[in-house]
């Protein structure tokens, strides 16, 4: 309709109407093109406000994996140093619990970053939705400070102490702690899988094997050297699961912010 009337103007030589007509066509496509784009808009705020909740629930998982982390590390650097302790005491003293102690001081969690939600972020090149620097800026802090975290736990658990003791402690007493006070599993409400290590142990094991052990363990220096070298870096690594929980409470303060 608007071409016949443009064309029928032209013929007529009806410039003003013409240039109505024109204007009209302008017009129109300008608030077509502003439409457009204003859905658009609503639609990556939309999906940018989505993610935004993903990230939340996310971090919120990661804070609760690094808290029960932190509290299995706690409980293995507890039997650690009383395996340190009882090496400064007189061997005749200890009794099974000397054992316990030390193989328990080598276990470990392998723990690993969920990264999902901001991985795809990136390879998507949805970042650009979050239009928020400051939000942006946290969240890039928060995920790469997490593979960092990942990578100091790793260096950590994985110390030469484990191979030593497991090495040289009879493999007669490590089935038998394996067995009373190995790893117990939990499932949270997330689906997410959690170890806890049990704080007291007690193993059945003849007097006989038992301290021939302790006077073999106790009296080797590398099993303590190793053990000396484990705890300070398990130090290390709760002091980076709590800088850990720190930044997550951190980035959901400034998630949970009114965009700007």
């Amino acid at each position: 309709m608007l071409l016949r009337s443009i064309t029928k103007h032209i013929k007529q030589q009806n410039w003003f109407a013409v240039f109505v007509d024109f204007l009209i066509v302008v017009v129109g496509v300008f608030i077509g093109i502003q439409v457009a784009n204003w859905n658009e808009s609503r639609e990556n705020e939309r999906i940018a406000e989505e993610y935004i909740e993903r990230l939340q629930a996310e971090v919120r998982i990661e804070n609760q994996t690094h808290q029960h982390v932190f509290d299995y590390l706690r409980t293995v650097r507890t039997y650690g140093f009383a395996a340190l302790a009882a090496f400064k005491q007189p061997v005749e003293t200890l009794d099974s619990a000397f054992l316990i102690n030390l193989y328990q001081a080598s276990q470990t969690w392998n723990y690993q970053p969920s990264l999902s939600t901001y991985n795809e972020l990136l390879a998507t090149g949805r970042i650009s939705l979050i239009t928020d620097l400051n939000k942006r800026k946290a969240l890039s802090g928060y995920f790469l400070g997490r593979a960092g975290s990942a990578n100091t736990i790793e260096k950590s658990s994985y110390t030469p102490y484990r191979t030593t003791i497991r090495s040289y402690m009879d493999s007669d007493i490590q089935m038998q702690v394996r067995n009373a006070c190995g790893d117990n599993y939990t499932f949270s409400e997330s689906n997410m899988t959690y170890l806890n290590l049990p704080k007291r142990c007690e193993i059945k094991v003849s007097d006989g094997l038992a301290s021939t052990e302790i006077q073999r363990l106790h009296a080797n220096e590398r099993v303590r050297q190793d053990l000396r070298f484990h705890l300070g870096e398990i130090d290390v690594a709760l002091a980076s699961l709590k800088n850990g929980i720190n930044a997550g409470n951190a980035t959901l303060a400034i998630l949970a912010e009114p965009t700007r």
